[in-house]
């Protein structure tokens, strides 16, 4: 369980644009809204437009194609972890809009978890800021930024399915081995905007050989909802509201040999109940505060099993 309060006060000055690509404004590396390209540390953006061209669905998936990043699977279970310029996983932080995430596997964030329905970009910086963000970014930080509640209705579902051909666990090559959906509902006015999303992914894992026991490809499902509400009392005032809540089953298989083949496997259980309150303040003259409350509660339970029964149960809350 986490609590987290973090607030900073900064003067922004107007920045100087750069041509096409480099207008982008980013706060990841300096903590203050600057471009691209007067950013002292390097930094990559993936835009929503980016992200919608792609068809990701989880953050995983929208950062495959940045350079000098490396998502490497978890050893265990199905997810990845993220790796930059060699620097292993627990020194590269990943934030939402710049609040932490608890990590379900050792120090390392399974960003394979985080789904990408309401991300305005993701910054990802490529170098040491752990004199702003603390040794857990001596690697770099991945923040993921989500957009504001638009006004006017709107409304957006997008499902998808697909099959692992003859590496179907089940052995029928026509068989929807995976699949996924995703919907967003938002309404605002110039005052108040709430937004409800949610996703599902399900795969049943990949299997080369159907017939055997051991699974390389784990068997998940994957859930998360999220509501929204943000609040403008005044013209330089904002307040936000978000809760969520991520759920994630997995199923591993696997053989070992202690003197003769035994089939074994396991099972997690991930909850993640996340709630965020957030203020942003400017006075008309460059002067902005910034405020953000978190509070995180994490539930994540394996067990492993074979024909004896089951054994190596861990619960971490």
């Amino acid at each position: 369980m986490c609590s987290i309060a973090l607030f900073t006060l900064v003067v922004v000055p107007a920045p100087v644009h750069a041509a096409g690509y480099l207008d982008e404004l980013v706060i990841t590396g300096t903590r203050s809204e600057r471009t691209v390209l007067d950013t002292p540390v390097r930094t990559e953006v993936v835009t929503a437009n980016e992200i919608e061209q792609t068809h990701a669905r989880n953050l995983k998936e929208a950062l495959i194609n940045v350079p000098g990043l490396q998502l490497r699977e978890i050893h265990g279970k199905p997810g990845y972890e993220v790796w930059m310029q060699g620097i292993d996983a627990d020194r590269v932080l990943v934030l939402v809009d710049g609040m932490p995430m608890s990590a379900t596997t050792g120090s390392a964030v399974d960003v394979s978890q985080l789904a990408v329905l309401d991300i305005e970009r993701i910054e990802v910086v490529k170098g040491a800021v752990s004199a702003q963000y603390g040794s857990a970014a001596m690697g770099g930080v991945v923040n993921v930024i989500t957009r504001g509640v638009n006004k006017g209705v709107k409304g957006v579902f997008s499902a998808d399915a697909g099959t692992y051909g003859d590496q179907n666990p089940s052995g029928d090559k026509w068989d929807a081995a995976r699949y996924s959906g995703r919907a967003v509902v938002s309404a605002g006015n110039k005052r108040w905007g709430v937004r409800v999303s949610g996703s599902s992914q399900h795969s049943d894992g990949i299997d080369p050989q159907p017939e055997t026991w051991a699974r390389p490809g784990d068997e998940y499902d994957r859930s998360d909802a999220t509501v929204r509400v943000d609040w403008r009392p005044t013209g330089n005032s904002e307040l936000s509201w978000s809760g969520s809540v991520f759920d994630e089953h997995s199923g591993s298989r696997f053989s070992t040999l202690p003197g003769g083949t035994i089939n074994q496997g396991k099972d997690e259980e991930v909850r993640r109940l996340r709630t965020q309150l957030s203020g942003d303040h400017r006075d008309g003259s460059g002067l902005r505060g910034h405020w953000a409350l978190l509070h995180e509660q994490l539930n994540d339970d394996t067990s492993k099993y074979s024909v004896a029964g089951t054994f190596d149960r861990r619960e971490a809350d």
